[in-house]
């Protein structure tokens, strides 16, 4: 306290956690004598927020209050199983963005890694039960539109917040993509024993993924998973829907891999005309070697003695079944 009787100096070391005990017990006296505590003298308006911040986690640890908030990370469980080691902060003023696709929690689930405390974690005093999901789909490719619906019930004995969290799984798809990606959310407010319906609406995007050759967003036809849950690792609801994609095809070139050659509608019956029932048919649709065979650019095959395609010949080829396959922009 100084000599003045309207002026206070609080005096606090930035490292030093602060006791809500003294918070709790001064806030309130500095409000009742001397008006808002924010234009005190030595407080300042942003250590004022941070100690009502404080209160207001205090309020919620000891019950006063229910919690609802959300983790918009993963907390691993070593920090050697984070995605960003070697890449950041980086070197020289340099960050490398190394997860690729795999950021947050699609790294923990694509190396199946457990987790302290998953994406969308959440603590309330209260409890909540999902059950009656459900589906629609309408229109179909770069149109698509899919209506989640479910019934969310507070179970427990406080009102409380949940956010439904929706995930879309792609298990079948021609790239690479997470096991599951978060698309859609929603946050319900329910009085003990009540419930309600909840929709959530996924367009084509939450189905989509950037087709590099097409340079643009693709729905790939087939079967997806929709997964409901209260976290990342709580999934509560999931279902399947079938949808019908983007009727395109990747433009051929001589560096496409083999096997989008031989799926390809216009150049794949004539690859495996050419390649007839010999040798390099056996090597390319063989059951033992076809896997591995066909990843390879069909420029390099061309290269194999006795391949029936010469290799001066492919851009040409690939100019004509490009030419003759619908495309959808």
């Amino acid at each position: 306290m100084s000599d003045s009787p309207r002026t206070i100096y609080l005096d606090y070391a930035a490292t030093t956690p602060v006791d809500q005990r003294v918070v709790d017990t001064m806030l309130p006296f500095l409000t009742e004598r001397y008006g808002n505590p924010s234009s005190l003298y030595g407080l300042g308006r942003d250590a004022y927020r941070a100690l009502e911040a404080t209160r207001e986690s205090f309020a919620a640890a000891i019950g006063a209050a229910n919690p609802a908030g959300k983790l918009a990370e993963t907390i691993p469980v070593r920090y050697a199983d984070n995605p960003t080691i070697g890449a950041f902060p980086g070197e020289n003023g340099a960050v490398r963005y190394g997860e690729g696709l795999l950021i947050g929690y699609r790294w923990y689930d694509a190396h199946q890694l457990e987790v302290t405390y998953p994406f969308g974690h959440g603590l309330s005093y209260t409890t909540f039960a999902y059950s009656d999901l459900t589906t629609s789909v309408h229109d179909a490719g770069s149109a698509t539109v899919v209506e989640v619906g479910l019934t969310v019930t507070n179970t427990g004995a406080r009102a409380g917040r949940e956010t439904v969290q929706v995930y879309v799984s792609d298990p079948a798809c021609s790239v690479f993509r997470p096991e599951q990606e978060l698309k859609a959310f929603a946050k319900v407010t329910l009085e003990p024993g009540a419930g309600t319906r909840v929709t959530l609406t996924l367009d084509a995007r939450a189905f989509s993924f950037w087709h590099v050759p097409l340079g643009r967003w693709v729905v790939e036809g087939g079967s997806f998973v929709i997964r409901v849950g209260a976290s990342s690792r709580d999934v509560r609801l999931s279902g399947a829907v079938v949808l019908v994609g983007d009727d395109v095809a990747a433009p051929l070139s001589p560096s496409t891999p083999a096997s989008v050659w031989l799926d390809h509608p216009v150049a794949g019956p004539r690859l495996r005309a050419a390649l007839g029932p010999g040798s390099m048919a056996a090597m390319l649709l063989g059951e033992n070697s076809a896997e591995m065979m066909a990843s390879i650019p069909l420029v390099r095959l061309t290269r194999f003695p006795g391949f029936p395609i010469a290799e001066q010949d492919l851009a040409g080829l690939a100019a004509e079944a490009n030419a003759a396959t619908p495309r959808v922009d």
